[in-house]
């Protein structure tokens, strides 16, 4: 594995887990409270894969900066596209979003 970076669905009520190998991209289910429903969503070619950063649809102004909600677009193998939440804390740290879009732009070999 390369890297792996937790990412929000549903307004942050849901998480996700992408992990990026040297062929692949994956996307695990994972929960908050739960041992149940981890599994694997999919794996990839990483070569088929395509990503496109997403502007913040919010901003806060905050002590440290301003904070918001930075999105990655994931375009599939298959075609189909998938917004996730980049943050790595659900709670400020816009900073630690654009990190890991970085390193996911740097994985994976091209974008759109």
């Amino acid at each position: 594995m390369q890297a792996a970076f937790s990412a929000y669905t549903a307004w942050g009520f849901g998480r996700r887990v992408i992990g990026v190998t040297d062929r692949r991209m994956l996307l695990l289910k994972s929960r908050y409270w739960s041992v149940q429903g981890k599994c694997l969503l999919w794996a990839d070619p990483i070569r088929q894969v395509a990503l496109r950063e997403r502007v913040p649809w919010f901003l806060e102004v905050a002590p440290g900066g301003p904070r918001g909600n930075f999105y990655l677009e994931i375009r599939r193998a298959n075609g189909k596209k998938l917004t996730l939440n980049m943050r790595q804390t659900f709670v400020g740290r816009h900073g630690s979003a654009s990190e890991a879009i970085k390193v996911l732009q740097s994985l994976v070999p091209r974008s759109h």
